[in-house]
């Protein structure tokens, strides 16, 4: 397979874990290769990322890792990482998915704490945590419990605390924390070094950001990239002005970071969109 990786990294093409362009490929590649064929790591310069091929996004790795670890260097987010990454600092990955966005910052010199509560991805995580950094298998939210994921049919990566239309509910529930318990809980041992967060929680955002009031309290003021969801989102729908107006109250700004550039934002303004990314700074 990591012929196959080699040969995909010359061809012109950048994906992300999941998608059409995932699906179309994996029509064409899996009956060409056995179960055993996969059973495979890829060398990184932080150790070797052991995979679980009956996992499909993890065999998705397996076949394009280059290409799908470009597409998030490339992406506004690893673009940011990029220009503003400070080393030795943390970057603290909320929805991690696989990690993609940690890997990016630690390449940059980012030391990394990743939040991921869907249990095939948070053992991936945890079985490579040499690579990625310290998982937690929680999600957060505004409260402490126990709640149930839902799962969008095929695409195991956009799993939410929040029901949408077409989504599954899973058997099981996760454990449920704040952001502000990770400090508590010893999970960030210096808080003050946290220098940017990303938060993809698929709906559950404005929850999140509700649970991050005692972080703010010690100070800390840290970036935060989050994906919220204007009027259109068939989920959570109007979430951006709700983490817009929390973050304000600790005296963020709003922003749009698009083609390597910060632009003021207003989140009222920005309400007739479906899903979309925001930056908060400190002022």
């Amino acid at each position: 397979m990591s012929f196959v990786r080699r040969v995909n990294s010359l061809l012109p093409f950048q994906v992300a874990i999941a998608g059409r362009k995932r699906n179309a490929l994996f029509s064409v590649l899996d009956p060409l290769f056995s179960k055993s064929t996969h059973d495979d790591v890829i060398a990184t310069e932080f150790g070797q990322i052991q995979l679980d091929s009956a996992h499909a996004p993890e065999r998705w790795l397996s076949y394009a890792f280059y290409n799908i670890l470009n597409y998030y260097k490339n992406s506004e987010l690893g673009q940011y990482i990029a220009q503003n990454a400070h080393a030795g600092t943390t970057f603290i990955d909320v929805g991690a998915n696989l990690g993609l966005y940690a890997l990016v910052a630690r390449c940059y010199g980012y030391a990394t704490l990743l939040v991921e509560p869907e249990p095939s991805h948070a053992a991936f995580l945890s079985r490579n945590v040499a690579v990625f950094g310290r998982t937690v298998a929680v999600a957060l939210s505004d409260h402490f419990g126990t709640m149930p994921l839902y799962y969008e049919d095929g695409n195991s990566g956009a799993t939410s605390l929040v029901s949408a239309k077409g989504y599954q509910q899973g058997t099981d529930g996760i454990p449920v924390r704040t952001f502000s318990s990770l400090v508590s809980e010893g999970l960030i041992v210096n808080p003050r070094d946290v220098d940017l967060i990303k938060i993809d929680v698929e709906g559950a955002e404005a929850q999140t950001v509700a649970g991050m009031s005692d972080f703010f309290g010690l100070g800390c003021r840290p970036a935060i990239w989050c994906e919220v969801r204007g009027d259109r989102s068939g989920r959570a729908p109007g979430s951006c002005r709700a983490v817009a107006q929390t973050l304000e109250e600790f005296g963020y700004a709003a922003y749009e970071f698009i083609g390597g550039e910060r632009r003021e934002a207003n989140a009222s303004k920005l309400s007739d969109r479906g899903v979309f990314d925001m930056l908060f700074e400190a002022r």
